[in-house]
């Protein structure tokens, strides 16, 4: 056997996403070369592969999270470990290279034991392994990450300081690279450094193609985990402060998340960064663990990373309370405008239903809701004009007809439907049709 395992860690927050986008839109092109992408773990992040191998359930999500399926963790892991089992064992005689990706692997995954369990999951199957992991400067990790934090519901204010001691394992770059290498072998790990300058062409998807010979048009989408901005992070600090004050609230509740949801795609942007004097303090934290790993990996370079804060704020960043207030209508309106669109689309598919049933009644009703509480600049209250403008015409009402149709024609100047529906209403009201 030659199969070869490319085995993708992540760190978080190094675009793992677009790498896993690219590599799930593309299983088709990636077969024609060899490679094989499972999908019993996940179809787009193998995280279900992590969470297998985990000692601290603790780490899980949810069981109201969708990765279980409606089913109990315990029994849905249980379910997987068979089902991946039978995937690998099933692999195609193409298959000599095989990805495996999940970024949490790198976070999560903090002991031996664990590590020697996925790798008994794994082995079996391959004649060799390369660990791929991109490591980026603890402090533009730590402050990057801590939209994850705020979106997980942690009410704690942004700080390297303090609240952060936590991420120290997590950040050690030498003790994740000899927890790996450990298990699986020093020749497998295949370090990178996730900064613009050390990446093929600036980009890490571009890297990742690079370093695994695999040739790929990179379409990825950018920036697939857009930051929250700062005035975003506030509001989803003090939403999350109200929860953990609110004993009838809790984390992980699916009006929360749609909340968080809303709060990230209405409020895109630079979010917060560490001053300059608190990022420099907290990488001296990682000096001497970091100098192992340059030693160990890059021995090519003066240092493992850039120790260039010049781009940071001297200063801290202040709270704008006005700003945030203004924040915060914003996503009050995306969410009616958003609870609009939903029920617009919830009644046209009502519309589909009747118009199989033959109740022209119903339709009709359905549609006037539907004129009567959809923005005139939403593409279904223009279908919804067209459609009332047909039935009029067909129950021989050409002056409502007309009506419905003149008020598409506005919105559209260019619907050739429209104008020909105006046309047909038209000479339905004149005296030669009536006649």
């Amino acid at each position: 056997m030659t199969r070869e395992l490319i085995l993708h860690i992540g760190l978080t927050k190094t675009g793992s996403t677009s790498i896993q986008h690219l590599l799930a839109a593309s299983r088709d092109k990636l077969a024609a070369q060899g490679v094989y992408v499972p999908t019993t773990p996940g179809k787009i992040s193998h995280t279900l592969l992590m969470a297998s191998v985990l000692e601290d359930l603790k780490w899980l999500p949810a069981e109201s999270d969708p990765i279980w399926g409606g089913i109990a963790p315990a029994t849905a892991l249980t379910l997987f470990r068979e089902a991946f089992a039978a995937e690998m064992a099933a692999l195609p005689q193409w298959a000599e290279r095989c990805i495996i990706t999940s970024e949490l692997m790198s976070e999560r995954l903090l002991l031996d034991r664990e590590i020697e369990r996925l790798a008994a999951m794994l082995s079996p199957f391959f004649a060799s392994t390369r660990v791929v992991v991109y490591l980026r400067r603890q402090d533009k990790h730590a402050a990057s990450n801590y939209n994850q934090f705020l979106r997980a519901g942690f009410p704690a204010a942004p700080s390297l300081q303090e609240g952060w001691a936590q991420q120290a394992k997590m950040l050690d770059y030498d003790a994740l690279l000899a927890r790996y290498a450990r298990v699986f072998g020093a020749k497998a790990m295949l370090p990178r450094i996730f900064s613009p300058e050390d990446l093929v062409n600036g980009d890490v998807v571009n890297d990742f193609l690079n370093v695994t010979q695999i040739s790929l048009t990179n379409d990825a989408p950018r920036q697939l985990n857009q930051s929250i901005n700062w005035e975003g992070q506030q509001l989803l600090l003090a939403i999350n402060r109200r929860v953990d004050r609110n004993s009838s609230l809790r984390r992980g509740m699916p009006e929360l998340r749609q909340l968080t949801n809303f709060v990230a795609n209405s409020l895109q942007g630079p979010g917060w960064r560490p001053t300059r004097h608190e990022a420099a303090n907290f990488m001296a934290r990682f000096a001497q663990t970091n100098e192992l790993v340059r030693l160990s990996y890059f021995p090519e370079r003066a240092s493992l990373f850039s120790d260039d804060f010049s781009d940071l704020p001297a200063e801290p960043l202040r709270v704008d309370l006005a700003t945030v207030l203004e924040a915060a209508v914003g996503v009050l309106i995306e969410e009616a405008s958003e609870r609009i669109r939903r029920d617009t689309a919830a009644k046209m598919a009502q519309f589909r239903l009747l118009k199989r049933l033959g109740d022209t009644a119903g339709m009709r009703a359905v549609l006037m809701r539907t004129i009567q509480t959809t923005p005139q600049s939403a593409p279904r209250h223009l279908a919804a004009r067209l459609r009332m403008a047909e039935i009029c015409i067909s129950e021989g009402d050409g002056r409502q007809a007309c009506e419905h149709a003149e008020v598409a024609l506005r919105i559209d100047p260019e619907s050739r439907r429209a104008r020909h529906l105006v046309r047909q209403a038209s000479q339905s009201q004149s005296p030669s049709h009536d006649s």
